[in-house]
């Protein structure tokens, strides 16, 4: 429940970057509402908010690597179709 009560205080806190009364706003806040209905404000427990931003950067950090990985192994790889056998005639 720890987690979950993190998520819903990282929400709030992405909250004000969306224009009040846009469809992401909304559907944010109405998240935000419905999961505070099972997860009380007390289900806070301390230190798991720094366990839980130290894993949401890792997990950011890998992503990132893991994306430049892909960037540069598709720059070098072959165009479409340049992958398949050849054909029959070209033997």
């Amino acid at each position: 429940m720890a987690k979950v009560r993190e998520a819903i205080n990282i929400l709030q806190a992405a909250l004000p970057e969306f224009p009040a009364g846009s469809e992401p706003h909304s559907k944010i806040l109405a998240s935000i509402q419905s999961i505070s209905k099972v997860v009380p404000p007390s289900s806070e427990v301390p230190g798991v908010q720094q366990t839980a931003l130290r894993d949401i950067a890792a997990q950011n950090q890998k992503n990132a690597m893991l994306q430049q990985v892909m960037s540069s192994l598709g720059g070098a790889g072959a165009g479409p179709g340049g992958g398949g056998p050849p054909s029959p005639a070209a033997a």
